[in-house]
């Protein structure tokens, strides 16, 4: 794995909220692959961490950035099918996740914090089962104007297997139920691999792309390639002091040529990392991460 993929990971984790306590590794030592044996992967990690000190006021400020799209997460589902269930959200989650905004998860447990009124799309992804309170909460959503879509087969039993009646206003993608299957994520550091779920979460992005659109939900920034919506590329942006701040992350095992734009315009400033201008067109390495500031 290239030394610099650790950076990634580090400065990706923090944009996410989370933050990594420990590093290990399990190959057999005097190999070259332990962490111990590698001190440009050390070096990166330090150096992500410098760079998230100096610039912990926008990094914090993305991880923060509250999300009105949730997939649902529900216990329901996972005891009756755990493997569609898991399988179908991860998916629908990937799919979201590279559309320029944050995804949130609502669970039955949340319900009694009233979660889901921080929302206004809810993502069902193929569970039959959900728990009747889910349900209740679900149709009500829906009838405060909410938006709710199923991914697969849509819900038609509670927690205990019997019958419930789940509101037909729901939008409906039947044809987008995944199969569970063993499968790699994007393989930035295998160049030629492809995984199998690739193309049902191409098809379930540029949907739900669309209906973000539809529903005034998109990001403001757009990120392209060649005019089209790219896969594998995940961005978020939020606005720190007057300034936009956009990260950008290329997970793919190929360099992309990406055009950025805010509200249909180009966006033009610096990649903060290293000072780099940006003038509406950027090229990511595999792996890279840029923080964009608009001038």
């Amino acid at each position: 794995m290239p030394w610099q993929f650790f950076y990634t990971a580090v400065w990706q984790q923090a944009i996410h909220g989370q933050c990594a306590g420990e590093y290990w590794t399990y190959w057999e030592a005097g190999k070259g692959y332990n962490l111990n044996e590698r001190a440009k992967s050390f070096d990166a990690m330090s150096q992500a961490a410098r760079d998230l000190k100096r610039y912990a006021v926008g990094v914090t400020a993305l991880a923060n950035t509250k999300p009105k799209v949730a997939v649902l997460l529900s216990s329901a589902a996972l005891s009756w099918a755990p493997k569609e269930h898991v399988y179908a959200e991860t998916q629908a989650y990937k799919a979201l996740n590279l559309s320029g905004i944050p995804v949130g998860f609502m669970t039955e447990e949340m319900l009694a914090d009233k979660a889901l009124s921080r929302y206004q799309l809810l993502v069902v992804p193929q569970a039959v089962h959900i728990s009747k309170a889910m349900n209740n909460a679900i149709n009500d959503f829906m009838a405060k104007g909410n938006t709710v879509v199923i991914v697969g087969d849509k819900p038609s039993a509670d927690e205990y297997n019997k019958p419930i009646l789940f509101d037909s206003r729901a939008i409906y993608w039947p044809d987008l139920k995944p199969v569970p299957q063993e499968s790699a994520s994007f393989d930035a550091a295998h160049p030629g691999s492809i995984s199998p779920e690739d193309t049902n979460v191409k098809k379930l992005q540029v949907r739900l792309d669309s209906l973000l659109h539809q529903k005034g939900l998109h990001a403001p920034v757009q990120v392209t390639m060649d005019g089209k919506l790219p896969f594998g590329i995940e961005w978020r942006s939020v606005v720190v002091g007057g300034k936009r701040l956009v990260n950008i992350c290329n997970y793919t095992n190929k360099p992309r040529m990406l055009s950025v734009s805010v509200d249909g315009r180009s966006f033009k400033g610096t990649n903060i990392l290293d000072s780099s201008a940006v003038n509406g067109n950027i090229k990511l390495a595999p792996m890279q991460v840029m923080l964009l500031r608009d001038n």
